[in-house]
Order: structure tokens, then C-alpha cells, then sequence
């Protein structure tokens, strides 16, 4: 829990720090977008989390149905959030489209390492193993805090999208391998019911 909370805390001063307080402006429009998008994501999968753990639930329809589910928001978040971002931005100033826009296209496209991350992440709560993911978090929020900085120097906001887009994929990367182990043992027969 404390790890999802250190990046959102942390990289608003980080841009108030190193870019001022103007472009903190745009930086925190565009979180809000970002955030906003990625909490349909958040939703489907604390519902699997709910549904997966009663003892009477076909657990292997219920992780095909998470699958499904959040790969479809996922995309879909991802394509609304590039797509119209942009012009919501642009609505409020042509500044914030500017300055934030390419950021919010960049976070859009980290939904998607992000929607495995959080598959990944409610399936080991259900099959009770967190050792993986709390190992892949720390990995995460070292990685943002660390690079972060360094990417704003040389792209501004961007680079903070830029940051999110690059942890996000490597997280997502590591994760393959135990998302398809966990995929496998919650959707074998015996699961079914």
C-alpha cells in the first residue's frame, strides 16, 4: 500500500521542484487525467479480487473474465486518454496542451504494462503469494524516483511520462513469466466449478 502511494506523492514536488510552479500546473491537469483513466483498471480488478475470493467461485472463469475485462478497459482507457487528452488540455489553455500533452500520451501508453502489472498483482492476492510483486513494486518505485529527476532535466513533463512509459514496460517484462504461471495454476480444471 505504501508503495503505491511514495510516486504520486513524490513526483508533483519533483516537477515543482525542477520546473517551477507553472509547469507544476500542467503536470498536476494532466495526473488528473492520467489518474482518472487508470482507475476504471483499478476497478475491474479489485471486483476480481472480491469475486475470486469466496470459496463457492469458478475461479477459472472469473481470471478468463479478468482477462477479458481488463485488456478492454485497458485499451480502451489508453485510447481515450491520447486521443482526447489532448484537446481536454487545450480547453482549459493552449499552454497546458504544450507543456502536458505529449506527458498524458506517454502515461496513456504506460495504462497498458501497468493493467498487466495490476493483473498480475490481484491474481497473487488471490493465490495468496506476494513475494514476486512486492519485489517488482520496490523495483517500481525505486525506478521512478531514481530516473524520474534525470528525465525532467533533459524533457520536462514529458519526461516524467517518458519515466512512467519505461518502468512501467520493464515491471511488466519481469512479470511475464510469474503472470503466466499464475494464469495457468487459477485457470486449470480443477479451478473450474
Amino acid at each position: 500500500m505504501v508503495m503505491g502511494l511514495v510516486v504520486p506523492m513524490y513526483l508533483p514536488l519533483v516537477v515543482l521542484r525542477l520546473e517551477g510552479a507553472e509547469h507544476a500546473a500542467y503536470f498536476g491537469l494532466s495526473q488528473v487525467l492520467a489518474t482518472g483513466a487508470t482507475l476504471f483498471v483499478l476497478a475491474v480488478h479489485t471486483s476480481y479480487v472480491a469475486e475470486a475470493s469466496h470459496p463457492d467461485t469458478d475461479t477459472a472463469a472469473c481470471t478468463r473474465r479478468l482477462a477479458q475485462m481488463t485488456t478492454t478497459v485497458a485499451v480502451f482507457g489508453a485510447a481515450v486518454l491520447a486521443l482526447i487528452g489532448p484537446v481536454v488540455l487545450a480547453l482549459v489553455g493552449g499552454a497546458y496542451r504544450s507543456h502536458a500533452a505529449t506527458h498524458l500520451v506517454l502515461f496513456a501508453l504506460s495504462i497498458l504494462p501497468q493493467a498487466l502489472i495490476g493483473a498480475y498483482a490481484v491474481m497473487s492476492r488471490v493465490r495468496n503469494r506476494m513475494r514476486i510483486l512486492l519485489t517488482v513494486q520496490v523495483l517500481s518505485v525505486t525506478g521512478m524516483v531514481t530516473l524520474t529527476p534525470f528525465a525532467i532535466t533533459r524533457w520536462g513533463i514529458s519526461g516524467v511520462g517518458a519515466t512512467y512509459l519505461l518502468v512501467e514496460t520493464v515491471c511488466a517484462v519481469v512479470l511475464l513469466g510469474p503472470l503466466v504461471r499464475a494464469w495457468r495454476d487459477l485457470t486449470r480444471p480443477e479451478r473450474a466449478r
